[in-house]
């Protein structure tokens, strides 16, 4: 497996990692309290996500 297969593997499951942190804070009512393994999704596939895409550029 080569590294641009490797991170694009990586940046599809970081994407696939936040939008499920995403979806859960939007399923939540408003009056709910934020879990906070839903934030460390978000914040950890949108991490992954923008330095696998940084990996990605600089590969092309």
């Amino acid at each position: 497996m080569n590294k641009k297969t490797r991170a694009l593997i990586g940046m599809i499951g970081s994407l696939l990692l936040c939008l499920v942190g995403i979806y859960r804070l939007i399923e939540l009512p408003p009056a709910a309290y934020i879990s906070f393994i839903t934030v460390v999704f978000v914040v950890s596939g949108a991490i992954g996500a923008i330095a696998n895409f940084m990996v990605l550029r600089k590969l092309n």
